[in-house]
């Protein structure tokens, strides 16, 4: 099977970009020949690149007709775009909508800030281009993320819900998994002792994903220490450690006792998967797609913008007594979503939409 793989950036670094190098790999491990098209491509062995040339300031505009140019040369069993363009065979929503996006994230932002994000071209042009990504000749199916972003879908576009296909992203539990080592080794890196509380945040973007909200709610519980993972300017605070962005995120979950994700707008973040996979509880808040697969081995709060609540899940998880179970009942339940799981979920819709397409052609 000739299989494209479109997205912006083709690197292990992100979430959406990661999802995408695991599938090209196994795509490859299973004999697919599978063709890369990217504007920025990592090396790697096995896949056949195609360097999409973007121009000027409008890079997704322009990343959306280039690509389409150079796939409309060639033939392929599967076009499966990870970013919203107007051609391709299967779009996969890891972003979620861009209109729900808007709507959850203004809170965050000052009146002028919003009047702003309502007349800057960049979103104007993804409001306009994402119908018409949904939507016939552009794509055959859609996957989402999470069923929070399929009824994103049919409630904003009127997407029918049989085009939809939820498939969760998937974790490899054998690269994030408790480690007494990778633990100690990394708090005596950060000056911190084995009794102390420490809650981590990984991700970068953070007026999205809630950083100030989290340091307020770790301001209110003198025992605990925040580390965060990531790229992005946050209020000092004398219980805080920021890190930049890092290699080694598997041996920080290892190291911390507890996760903490209070994100205002999040489709399935692959960072509150991966602190499960690791053996510790996770703190995130309802909009999150991960919040679909928790129950009681992690803290959901309905409100990520509400200090009380998200303190309040803060020190319950300040007891290593409640935190412990917890722990591992989170680690199960993310070990039952392995990125093999997704593998053989996109291989059943790659057979179905190829049939899609015969019937299609036939007809013609």
């Amino acid at each position: 099977m000739r299989v494209a793989l479109v997205i912006e950036k083709f690197t292990p670094a992100g979430g959406a970009e990661r999802q995408c190098v695991n599938l090209a790999r196994s795509l490859m491990s299973r004999g697919h020949e599978v063709h890369v098209f990217a504007r920025t491509i990592a090396e790697g062995v096995g896949y056949i690149a195609h360097k999409v040339p973007v121009d000027g300031m409008f890079r997704h505009m322009s990343f959306d007709v280039q690509s389409r140019k150079m796939l409309e040369k060639e033939s392929f069993d599967i076009i499966h775009s990870f970013t919203r363009t107007a051609y391709q065979d299967i779009l996969r929503l890891g972003g979620g909508t861009h209109k729900e996006y808007l709507i959850r994230t203004d809170p965050a932002y000052s009146f002028f800030g919003r009047m702003w994000r309502r007349i800057r071209p960049k979103e104007r042009f993804e409001l306009t281009l994402e119908p018409q990504s949904f939507h016939p000749p552009a794509s055959k199916k859609i996957v989402a993320v999470s069923h929070r972003v399929k009824d994103e879908v049919v409630r904003h576009y009127g997407v029918p819900a049989d085009k939809i296909v939820v498939i969760h992203n998937g974790v490899d539990s054998n690269e994030f998994k408790p480690s007494a080592e990778a633990r100690k080794l990394i708090r005596n890196q950060l000056g911190l002792e084995e009794a102390h509380y420490m809650l981590l945040f990984v991700g970068s973007g953070f007026r999205r994903k809630g950083l100030d909200a989290a340091i307020s709610a770790v301001d209110r519980v003198p025992s605990a220490r925040l580390v965060v993972a990531g790229e992005g300017r946050a209020r000092p605070h004398p219980r805080v450690l920021m890190l930049g962005r890092r290699t080694d995120v598997s041996h920080l979950y290892a190291a911390a006792d507890a996760f903490i994700f209070p994100t205002l707008y999040d489709p399935f973040p692959n960072a509150t998967l991966e602190a499960m996979a690791s053996g510790i509880p996770v703190i995130v808040s309802r909009v999150a797609g991960t919040s679909e697969i928790i129950s009681g081995d992690s803290i959901v709060v309905e409100d990520p913008m509400n200090i009380d609540e998200l303190a309040a899940a803060v020190k319950k998880l300040e007891d290593p007594a409640v935190r412990k179970p917890m722990g591992e009942a989170a680690r199960a339940k993310a070990i039952a979503h392995p990125f093999e799981k997704t593998i053989e979920a996109n291989l059943a819709l790659y057979d179905e939409v190829i049939l899609l397409k015969r019937g299609r052609n036939s007809t013609q």
